[in-house]
């Protein structure tokens, strides 16, 4: 509770305490590790962050921020097979929670060139996303409807994504 208390008073370093102390009391307390390792991307702790995260885990396969988080990490750093995997297994835990989910599963097997699985998350990632805070996944569908041949379709989705990209660098 202290932890999240300094979290909504933007007390980063403060909540880092509280979550690595109950932690330390309580080692299976699986919220507490995922709470750090967020803390710990946040300050660009990366390797932190990871051992934090598998904890969480190991501890609670069934909690879907660490699953979300680890795919993100691995996004960033080009783990494109790593990323598919912890997202995948996000997406099977919860479905509706979390949309970014989907554009770090979309975007890992975009680059793993499984082009049915980047369809159906982009698709997927459409429906959740409505106030378009994903731009890009128009991109990556429209270039994926065009290797399909589906121009009208790829046309669409490149008009959408020139809709709200706006004046983006690509």
């Amino acid at each position: 509770d202290r932890g999240m208390a300094a979290l909504r008073k933007g007390r980063q370093d403060d909540a880092a305490r509280h979550f690595e102390k109950a932690a330390a009391i309580y080692p299976r307390y699986a919220d507490a590790w995922s709470r750090l390792g967020h803390i710990q991307v946040e300050k660009k702790d990366a390797a932190s962050a990871r051992v934090s995260f598998g904890k969480a885990i190991e501890i609670d396969p069934k909690l879907v921020p660490p699953f979300v988080e680890m795919a993100a990490l691995d996004v960033t750093e080009g783990k494109w097979r790593d990323a598919a995997e912890y997202s995948d297994r996000a997406i099977r835990l919860d479905s509706f929670g979390v949309p970014a989910v989907f554009f770090f599963n979309a975007l890992a097997n975009y680059n793993l060139r499984n082009w049915e699985a980047t369809e159906k998350s982009a698709r997927r990632l459409e429906q959740l996303d409505t106030q378009h805070r994903f731009i890009r996944i128009d991109r990556i569908l429209g270039v994926v409807l065009a290797m399909r041949r589906d121009y009208s379709g790829a046309a669409e989705q490149m008009r959408d994504y020139l809709k709200f990209a706006g004046d983006a660098e690509d």
